[in-house]
């Protein structure tokens, strides 16, 4: 039996806790990846640069949250149907979610970085940055907003790629991240 086929007989016929269990330990590493890496990231602003960058990027943050926001929603949405479509063998439907799934990430991504980028230092202002933190955090919110566009789509790919059931795959993916 294929590993395909042996995956779909484990989610069809064993108990909803061992597979909650055994699919989501994948996405307990995911959490603690990305609370190292914001961790990391907060030391070494802190330490490597000072105080104000800190701030600056403590302010941005948030409004990134916005993006990350959309790539969520596109790969969620792309996974959960994928699955269903797996389940119901409609191969047509597999093979339009991921150039479906793209068209929506990046337009919708463009739809807010590009104005987000050109108005950074009000959106910055709005959270509360006024001097060296507001030049901080306006960089920083430019340099982020420029590379939205890649890791929004990273995102919702591997959502996709969760929604396949290849859970160590993503998770290995997001640790490279």
């Amino acid at each position: 039996m294929k590993a395909k086929d042996q995956q779909k007989q484990f989610i069809l016929n064993d108990s909803l806790s061992k597979i909650m269990s055994k699919l989501s330990i994948h996405d307990k590493a995911d959490m603690v990846h990305l609370g190292l890496n914001d961790f990391m990231d907060n030391f070494f602003i802190g330490q490597l640069m000072n105080e104000t960058a800190l701030a600056g990027v403590a302010l941005a943050y948030p409004l990134t949250g916005i993006l990350l926001g959309l790539g969520s929603w596109a790969g969620t949405g792309a996974a959960n149907l994928l699955s269903i479509a797996i389940g119901d063998e409609d191969r047509s439907t597999q093979e339009s979610i991921l150039s479906n799934a793209t068209l929506f990430a990046i337009i919708s991504t463009l739809f807010i970085a590009i104005p987000s980028y050109f108005f950074a230092q009000p959106l910055i202002r709005m959270m509360g940055g006024e001097g060296a933190i507001l030049a901080e955090g306006v960089e920083y919110f430019e340099i982020t907003m420029l590379a939205a566009p890649f890791w929004v789509y990273g995102l919702t790919l591997n959502m996709i790629i969760r929604g396949e059931g290849k859970m160590p795959t993503a998770a290995l993916m997001m640790t490279y991240g």
